[in-house]
Order: C-alpha cells, then sequence, then structure tokens
C-alpha cells in the first residue's frame, strides 16, 4: 500500500532457527543460506549466530555469577547484569539471522532487474472476476484503476482474510481465520562496534518488584541491536499506515534493554516501532488456492515465523500457481512429503460449510 516491506517483513527481528520446528522451516532455512549467498550476506545482513537464552534477575543486587552452573556457556560479554542461569539454544549451525527490510528489498530489486516487476504503491479496494463465473481477472485499486492479470496472490499479513471475506465473500473463508498481534520492537545504535557479538538472547528478566518479561535481544551486523516484546492484541487498524506502537511498550523494551546492558544503556535510540503477526487460527500458515476461486491465491498467517518461512513458502506457492508440482526442487524433502505439508497449510480447511 505505501511502500515495499511497509509492515512486519521491514520491521521484523529477522530470526532464523533450523531445529525449533518441522521439516518445511528447515528447508526454508537452507534457502535462507543459498539467498545469503547469491545476494552476498552483507547486502542483507545476514549472519550465523550463537543463541541463549538468559536469565537476569534485577530484583536483587547479589550476583549469582558464581552459582551458575560451570558447565553452562558465559553470558554475552555485552551482558553485565545479574545474569543468573544461561542455556544454550543454538550455535551457528542451527541459528542465524538477516534482516528482514534489506532481505525484501533484495528479492524485489533481484525480480526488477530480471524484466518481470512492475511496482504499483496503491491500495487494493476491490477484485475484478469474470462475469460468467467466480474466475479473478485483476484487482481494482484505490486511485490508480484497476489491474488485469490471470493471477493474484493476495499476501496482506494480518489483514489477508479481513480482505478475502469481504471480497470474495463466497469462497467463504472468515475473517477471524487470521488475527492480528501487536509486537513492539526497538533499534538501539551502538558506539562501540566491537562491544557487542554475534549472540542473539531470549531474555528472561526478573524486575525490581518480581515481575518478569520476555524480550529478545538481536544484535546486527551494522551495530545496531534489535530489542523486540511487549505484544498485545490491540484492534487492527484499518491499513498498515495507522498503525501506532505504545510508547509504554516500547519505553519498557528500552528500559529493560538499559538495565541488562551497560552497552546498551549508552546506545542511541533509533527507532520505536510496532507491527501486527498474522496469526492463524490453527497455529499454522494458510498457504494455497483461494477455494471456489480460480486464478485467486494466498499465503498469510505465518506468526513471528514469516521471515524464516518466507523463501519455502515462495517456492512452493510459485509451482503451485504454475501446476509443476514439487519434484525436482532439490530439497531434502520429496515431493509427497511437501505435498502433505501443503494439505495441512490449504486455506479451504476454514471454510465454512
Amino acid at each position: 500500500e505505501t511502500d515495499i516491506a511497509c509492515h512486519a517483513s521491514g520491521k521484523a527481528g529477522g530470526f532464523l532457527a533450523s531445529e525449533w520446528n518441522d521439516a518445511f522451516e528447515r528447508e526454508s532455512y537452507k534457502l535462507h543460506r543459498q539467498l545469503a549467498a547469491e545476494f552476498g550476506e552483507e547486502k542483507i545482513g545476514y549472519r550465523q549466530v550463537d543463541t541463549v537464552c538468559a536469565y537476569v534477575d534485577a530484583s536483587t543486587n547479589k550476583s549469582s555469577a558464581g552459582k551458575r552452573n560451570k558447565s553452562s556457556p558465559a553470558p554475552p560479554k555485552w551482558l553485565d547484569s545479574n545474569v543468573t542461569r544461561i542455556q544454550n539454544l543454538g550455535t551457528t549451525t542451527t541459528t542465524a539471522q538477516v534482516h528482514p527490510y534489506l532481505l525484501t528489498r533484495a528479492l524485489f530489486n533481484a525480480a526488477e532487474d530480471a524484466g518481470n516487476v512492475t511496482f504499483i504503491k496503491a491500495r487494493a479496494s476491490g477484485i475484478i472476476t469474470d462475469e460468467h463465473s467466480h474466475r479473478m481477472t485483476g484487482v481494482k485499486l484505490e486511485n490508480e484503476g484497476e489491474v488485469y492479470a490471470d493471477t493474484v496472490i493476495f499476501t496482506m499479513g494480518a489483514w489477508t482474510t479481513q480482505f478475502i471475506a469481504r471480497e470474495i465473500s463466497w469462497a467463504k473463508i472468515p475473517a477471524t481465520s487470521i488475527s492480528g498481534q501487536r509486537a513492539h520492537s526497538i533499534v538501539l545504535e551502538t558506539q562501540d562496534t566491537d562491544a557487542i557479538d554475534a549472540q542473539c538472547v531470549f531474555l528472561e528478566y526478573t524486575n525490581g518488584s518480581g515481575t518478569r518479561k520476555s524480550p529478545e535481544i538481536y544484535p546486527r551486523p551494522d551495530s545496531t541491536v534489535y530489542v523486540c516484546g511487549e505484544s498485545d492484541h490491540s484492534t487492527l487498524p484499518e491499513s498498515s499506515s495507522k498503525v501506532k506502537a505504545n510508547p509504554s511498550s516500547t519505553s519498557l523494551l528500552h528500559s529493560i534493554a538499559s538495565n541488562v546492558s551497560s552497552t546498551l544503556a549508552t546506545s542511541q535510540l533509533k527507532i520505536e516501532q510496532a507491527c501486527y503477526l498474522p496469526i492463524a487460527q490453527d497455529g499454522q500458515p494458510m498457504i494455497g488456492r483461494i477455494p471456489g476461486t480460480e486464478g485467486a491465491w494466498m499465503a498469510s498467517g505465518h506468526g513471528c515465523w514469516g521471515i524464516l518461512n518466507a523463501p519455502m513458502t515462495g517456492l512452493v506457492l510459485s509451482r503451485m500457481v504454475m501446476n509443476e508440482g514439487f519434484e525436482g526442487l532439490n530439497l531434502e524433502m520429496t515431493a509427497n512429503e511437501i505435498g502433505n505439508v501443503m494439505k495441512r497449510y490449504d486455506p479451504k480447511r476454514y471454510r465454512r460449510s
């Protein structure tokens, strides 16, 4: 509506894990490595990282460093508060990160350079169908006329099923099949480029009054640090351009980051933002043909794993749209295995009778 990666695709953290989910996610993790090799790691902010869960107790001034299990990993050097426990979650072979906005731009630019893309910055206001059938033939754009196409793919994040329920009512997909969960994040810029290492931290933070919070901290290779958390169920606004962050939520993230790290306490606050994660009712993405309609497809509902799943989603959906099957994809998953996953992800599972 407003730009490439104007919402969650540009504001997400970009954390990638190969062993936390199923085979579909593991294949997508490997595709991220291929994209990094193709585009260049620096261009898309990709790198492999160690990942830990750190328990920090700010309710006491007593150091717990001596009480930690000696076999536990050492905390990141920049995490200099009262760390009571460290747990390994991943290594450089199983976890990585990418900058979602840079990745999305790189993918778009590659398609544009190949001469296959025309970008129209406009809001979709309706659909165009064949007058004798429900076959999709195009999209109506607000103040930009109409665009005709053989195939229309709806990838509208948390707004996807709202639009489908309103404009493609015969598909019988409830508007509530996908809902939006507002997630907050901040971006800090460090002054000391050597102070922050390539280690992502899932924090279990207990404040002075004993309340626990669970933000996530992702240092990036460009000397910035992404901090996210404090999700809520604020009403989904009309469009991504009207998404607002709750100042108290971003302020809390900044406060926690400053409390657990003297390096982050002296870092400059560059961005305060929020985005709505598209959450499907059953927790699984909706990927496939929109029921009751020819030429209409969708991909949404990935929750917090949208960036991780993006390459595999794009690859598989393109094969479905072109009716080419899943053979010859050079993946560990077999065509039958991919087909079984896509049956689980089929949007028609939500169709009302």
